[in-house]
């Protein structure tokens, strides 16, 4: 079946489907002060998407009205969302393109930013913090082999609370022993930003999931990573307990 039209109100829709995946608002503005006509809008939001909704409106840009519009789009596919939103950025000379999405509103405002909104897109869904989809690991003692599933866990201070050194080494410590009680063989792993501004001492363990998280939460951690055939999941410890992807583990590896 092919796309139709219909226009009411202003609004133009595209096979809006129901809402049985996520929906996201991208907000574009006017160019050079000028309204941007919908014919302009639909072809590049039409070239990677078949179902959307485009509707008039009015923001605030530099202190004055701006008209422009509102592209819906109901979509599991956020880096197909990420790159249209920075096609519309470029091609209207867009200031920024809003990206509004689960109560949160992120911004496109230059190139190159597309693995920081996808980071941040995938945190506002799954209300994880968007610094879990930018971690990269740094490994002091190099495994010769890495296991087909493990765990990466940290004791160091919870995200949002701020502990004395000597907190984090003595809760680093007290991780490590248990490892070692239950016969494991914990690997020091780092993990850091990806400028390298902020780095937390971690354990990369072979481990089951559940044993993981019930570390996690014994330790105060707000969530674990977890790696299954190299690939780098987030998981919550104390919500649906199901893996969030992130990536590929080797990728993060530096």
């Amino acid at each position: 079946m092919l796309p139709f039209d219909r226009t009411s109100r202003g609004q133009t829709n595209h096979l809006m489907p129901p809402l049985a995946v996520p929906l996201y608002t991208l907000h574009l503005g006017s160019r050079d002060g000028f309204p941007i006509s919908r014919a302009e809008i639909i072809p590049p939001v039409a070239k990677r998407f078949v179902s959307f909704s485009v509707t008039e409106g009015i923001g605030f840009f530099e202190g004055k009205t701006d008209p422009g519009w509102s592209i819906r789009i109901a979509t599991d596919d956020i880096a197909t969302l990420v790159a249209l939103a920075e096609d519309l950025r470029s091609t209207f000379q867009q200031f920024g393109v809003g990206i509004e999405a689960f109560g949160h509103y992120h911004r496109c405002r230059e190139a190159n930013r597309g693995d920081e909104l996808i980071a941040q897109l995938w945190g506002s869904r799954h209300g994880l913090e968007p610094t879990y989809f930018q971690t990269i690991f740094l490994t002091p003692e190099k495994a010769a082999v890495w296991p087909e599933n493990f765990a990466i866990l940290t004791a160091y201070a919870t995200t949002g609370e701020v502990w004395s050194d000597e907190r984090n080494h003595e809760a680093d410590q007290r991780l490590h022993q248990q490892f070692l009680a239950l016969g494991l063989s914990p690997i020091r792993i780092i993990g850091s930003s990806p400028d390298r501004g902020h780095q937390e001492p971690s354990w990369a363990v072979k481990i089951n999931r559940f044993q993981a998280l019930t570390l996690g939460r014994e330790f105060l951690q707000d969530a674990i990573y977890w790696v299954e055939g190299n690939q780098l999941s987030v998981i919550s410890c104390h919500g649906h307990g199901k893996p969030v992807p992130v990536g590929t583990f080797r990728a993060r590896l530096k």
